[in-house]
């Protein structure tokens, strides 16, 4: 096996979000559908297969049934551990959609500037509030009075978590992975339910799921 196969097949398996800013050597040889072929043929020994987002911006892994208990208890629990980001996740969204001129969502390859954003959120109170919002729901994100620490500590969460990777040497400009173009897409899964609670007998999770 090549060494590039092998990176990419950890990388998969670590349930890393690949795509051009991320991974950008993995995500080139997966856009290859005989590599692609080769890497989901490995995969299909463990029950698992490479998926990719409908944006076609990012590859992962996936298991290709969960009828098995404990894939179904794993995935349900990652499910569950996305639910407890969703609300500030959204709310980031609107706030970074807010300081763009052109009010553009975010997506893999989006340039975020932390000075930028520090500037738009200082000049209105609203923002202002709304960062503080999403520091409070995060989990260990400051909950520090002064904005530019709160703003600091939210952007290395959504680094540390693959959301954002930073490509300054500061840690001061960010680029978006492709892990927001899976986002949309488990929050397509969650709206065709009609709330976001996991009962007892709560939906199957997406196949897209690790």
């Amino acid at each position: 096996m090549s060494t590039r196969f092998e990176i990419t097949v950890e990388y998969l398996l670590d349930e890393k979000v690949i795509c051009e800013a991320s991974y950008p050597e993995a995500f080139r040889f997966l856009q290859d559908s005989i590599n692609r072929s080769e890497v989901n043929a490995f995969l299909h020994r463990v029950s698992r297969q490479v998926g990719k987002t409908k944006d076609s911006k990012g590859y992962y892994c996936s298991y290709e049934t969960l009828e098995d208990p404990k894939r179904r208890k794993k995935a349900t629990k990652k499910f569950s551990h996305m639910l407890t980001d969703l609300e500030p996740l959204i709310d980031w969204l609107r706030l970074v959609r807010n300081v763009d001129a052109e009010s553009r969502p975010i997506e893999a390859g989006t340039r975020i500037s932390e000075s930028e954003l520090l500037s738009a959120i200082e000049e209105s109170s609203s923002m202002s509030e709304l960062l503080s919002q999403i520091a409070s729901k995060f989990r260990k994100v400051s909950r520090s009075v002064e904005t530019k620490i709160k703003l600091r500590s939210v952007l290395t969460y959504l680094s540390e978590n693959g959301y954002l990777l930073s490509i300054g040497g500061s840690g001061a400009v960010y680029k978006a992975t492709a892990k927001w173009s899976l986002l949309f897409e488990q929050l397509e899964f969650i709206h065709s339910f009609e709330g976001y609670e996991l009962p007892d007998d709560e939906p199957e999770p997406q196949q897209e799921l690790f």
